[in-house]
């Protein structure tokens, strides 16, 4: 049981601080004393142990079990230093660890290169080996959110090894799950034990869908029963540790809100359950895992359609993570083509606020400029359509168009782009009053500002006076804006969001502009308008700079 094997490592860990573990001769080696750990939960301990055991050999399992132990306690830059120490001890480096280090479409392209070179001869797989490697492509796709590869491998796999049906089964469940293959899940489903939170977890979702509630409640209520020990393992650890389970007991709880919504012909308890949805969403971590999970959940009850706001916020974090397979397929689901198939094409505006966040992700993923032209093209379907003209989606299309302009002349700013840039920037602030834009505005001013300084600097001597003095105007002008904006952004800005790096802007700003009449009188103005708090943060920073003439 998980709470002797606590009570065991207890023991050792005292013994350790009280350096009487070598007086007692103990027999217990540091692998099994790190397994001991790693099997009730108590991931800092198995590091601990499979560090010390690092130090006396230097060999491909502890170096991969140390990158996994890294990844459970959610240390990522740990677990890429340890293939960094690895490769200085000249250990031999494994494809799996890729895996491990969350590196899933880096691990997917080394396992289709194997394919490829056995394909031609050029590399020699037996059998157990190639269905080895399918399931390692099985695991990056999962992670990768690509249900449909999943399951096709998933049932291939199914079919030809029934030694790998247990570990497949999972993976293909979910796949089945999010892919509504009701069938598929209710055959891999076979493989999972009775006794495991993930095969009455997905039991439970199979009987929603067959709108048996009675069995939903028993299977749900089975769930949290097993989760129990392995919940009360984790919070000893920490509650970040254990925030996968909480999660997964969300889950529940939504399942059973799921089968109120379904039962229920109340338009306003329907209406109560989705402000509790949107409430709850907005407590999670902005992890794309973390809002996969739940809105698979809701998505059983709601359709995305309805609950639109939610499904654009989990496009914007897959994006933002880098995981841009799963939001460019979010983003055509919801779209309902994929204009990536047709890039000259215009891009549906049905729904502008899924053609907004499209065209984002078309600047993340590299194509800038044809981003920028189907903004350009999204801001005229806008003018041209009245209740859009002065919606806010207007100012987030203005300001976009302003940021992606200002970053593709970032490094030659001229006069002959910087008018449409600050055109766009005047557009967007027109009666605005969001944060993101006042700290845009701020950022593009104080990054001005910095540029003529640094002109002026660099060409004094080739300048003659008028020259210098228009350098001068301009530089004094943007700083002026941009402590306007900074403090714009200060006093509207969401608790802890972005403070400290804008009072951090308006503290150089003082000491650089402090002299100055007009930076002054803004500076006077500012302080009347946000909260004392925010200066709190940077007392160090200004006790620093008390002797500065300025």
């Amino acid at each position: 049981p998980s709470e002797t094997l606590q009570m065991i490592l207890n023991l050792f860990e005292y013994l350790e601080h009280a350096r009487k573990w070598k007086e007692l001769a103990l027999d217990i080696e540091l692998d099994e004393l790190s397994q001991m750990a790693e099997s009730c939960h108590s991931y800092a301990k198995a590091l601990h142990y499979k560090e010390q055991e690092f130090n006396h050999s230097h060999t491909s399992e502890t170096v991969e079990a140390l990158i996994s132990l890294n990844n459970h306690l959610h240390q990522p830059h740990a677990a890429d230093g340890v293939l960094q120490i690895a490769e200085k001890y000249h250990v031999h480096l494994k494809e799996s660890w890729y895996e491990k280090l969350h590196r899933y479409s880096d691990a997917l392209r080394v396992y289709e290169k194997i394919e490829r070179r056995a394909a031609v001869g050029l590399e020699r797989l037996k059998g157990d080996e190639r269905l080895s490697l399918i399931h390692r492509k099985i695991r990056c796709y999962h992670a990768l959110g690509e249900w449909k590869q999943v399951l096709s491998l998933s049932r291939y796999l199914w079919l030809k090894s029934d030694a790998l049906r247990p570990k497949i089964a999972v993976m293909g469940a979910q796949a089945a799950w999010q892919m509504g293959e009701w069938m598929d899940l209710e055959t891999f489903c076979k493989a999972i034990g009775d006794d495991t939170v993930s095969g009455n977890f997905y039991r439970a979702l199979q009987k929603l869908h067959q709108e048996s509630f009675k069995q939903v409640s028993y299977y749900v209520q089975r769930t949290r029963e097993l989760i129990d020990d392995n919940l009360t393992a984790l919070v000893s650890e920490s509650y970040i540790r254990a925030y996968d389970v909480v999660v997964t007991l969300q889950q529940l709880a939504e399942i059973e809100e799921c089968v109120q919504y379904r039962e229920t012909k109340s338009p306003k308890t329907k209406q109560r359950i989705l402000r509790l949805w949107e409430k709850r969403l907005k407590g999670c971590q902005k992890s794309v895992s973390t809002w996969q999970a739940i809105l698979s959940v809701r998505n059983m009850a709601v359709d995305p359609s309805e609950n639109l706001d939610s499904w654009l916020a989990y496009a914007n974090i897959a994006r933002k993570a880098g995981q841009l397979r799963i939001s460019h397929k979010l983003l055509c689901e919801l779209l309902e083509t994929d204009p990536a198939a047709h890039p000259l094409a215009p891009i549906p505006v049905a729904r502008p606020d899924v053609t907004y966040a499209y065209i984002k992700q078309v600047w993340t993923a590299g194509s800038k400029q044809l981003a920028l032209q189907n903004m350009f093209n999204f801001r005229q379907h806008l003018l041209a359509t009245p209740q859009l003209q002065n919606s806010r989606l207007m100012m987030l299309v203005n300001l976009k168009i302003g940021t992606w302009l200002y970053n593709l002349n970032e490094d030659v700013i001229d006069e002959k782009h910087l008018p449409q840039i600050l055109d766009c920037f005047a557009k967007a602030m027109d009666g605005c009053n969001e944060y993101k834009a006042w700290q845009a505005w701020a950022q593009v001013n104080f990054d001005l500002a910095q540029h003529y300084q640094s002109a002026k600097k660099a060409r004094f001597h080739t300048m003659d006076k008028s020259e210098r003095e228009k350098c001068k105007h301009k530089k004094l002008l943007h700083a002026v804006y941009s402590i306007k904006g900074f403090f714009m952004a200060l006093s509207l800005s969401p608790v802890s969001r972005g403070e400290l790096r804008s009072a951090l802007r308006l503290l150089k700003l003082l000491f650089k502009y402090g002299n100055n009449k007009e930076a002054a009188s803004q500076f006077q103005q500012g302080y009347t308008t946000g909260s004392v708090d925010t200066w709190l943060q940077v007392i160090p920073q200004i006790i620093a700079r008390m002797d500065s003439p300025k």
